[in-house]
């Protein structure tokens, strides 16, 4: 027996209860979620984080991920449609 799919609000509270940090992207590395586990980790706010903004917390002595992704990542803003 195939189990039902889960709605939105079910996997809403499976990811907040994650005992693990996780975030969504875009193809361009620019994120718009993280789970309140990766917040409370960072000491952000979402809206500190929106974006590109989740670079700053990269060491700088980190290597670049994909060319100059995280460079690039680095220089933007938060941009809302």
């Amino acid at each position: 027996m195939i189990p039902p799919e889960l709605s939105r609000n079910e996997y809403r509270i499976l990811v907040e209860q994650a005992p693990m940090m996780i975030w969504r992207s875009n193809t361009t590395a620019g994120c718009d979620y993280f789970n309140e586990r990766w917040l409370q980790f960072r000491g952000r706010s979402l809206e500190q984080e929106y974006g590109y903004q989740w670079a700053e917390g990269v060491h700088p002595d980190a290597p670049a991920v994909e060319g100059d992704r995280v460079q690039l990542a680095r220089s933007c803003s938060v941009h809302r449609v």
